[in-house]
Formats: C-alpha cells, sequence, structure tokens
C-alpha cells in the first residue's frame, strides 16, 4: 500500500509492504522456509528546478525466522534490515 502527499516543491511518499518466500524442498537438507518479511519506507523527493531533483528516503524491513523441516533453529532470529535511501 502506497501514499503519496505533494506539496509545493516536495512530494512525500510511504509504503507498507510484505513479502511472501515460499518454502522449498532443497534435496540432502529437507524442507527450508526463509521467512517472510514485513517492509516500511517513507521519504521525500524535492524539486530544485524544472530539470533537477533529489530524494531521501528510509526503508525498514523485518524478516521472521527461517524454518527447517518447520523448525526454527536455536541461533534463527528474527532479522531487521533498514537502509537510508538517497536518489
Amino acid at each position: 500500500m502506497t501514499m503519496i502527499y505533494p506539496t509545493d516543491l516536495a512530494v512525500l511518499y510511504a509504503n507498507v509492504n510484505y513479502l511472501i518466500n515460499f518454502e522449498r524442498n532443497i534435496s540432502g537438507f529437507g524442507k527450508i522456509d526463509p521467512g517472510n518479511a514485513v517492509g516500511v519506507n517513507f521519504g521525500m523527493g524535492v524539486a530544485l528546478n524544472e530539470m533537477l531533483s533529489f530524494s531521501l528516503g528510509y526503508d525498514h524491513k523485518q524478516v521472521q525466522k527461517t524454518r527447517l523441516n518447520g523448525i526454527a533453529g536455536p541461533a534463527a532470529r528474527t532479522l531487521q534490515v533498514g537502509r537510508f535511501l538517497v536518489g
């Protein structure tokens, strides 16, 4: 789901997303489910003039535990990934 809000010189945006990773059967290992992810990002694009603009934003994802044959291992944990976006 994306929301865009235009202002005089900038455009503000926000996005919420969900990533589905399908489990696969890998010979020698069994069923591996890499875990789904929930994400959010937000930022703004600024027009400097008619020919030049730049954007700044932040993107964050939370990736769920990886499971092997339906069981999360002792070292499995939820992964947090954040990125600063410049364009």
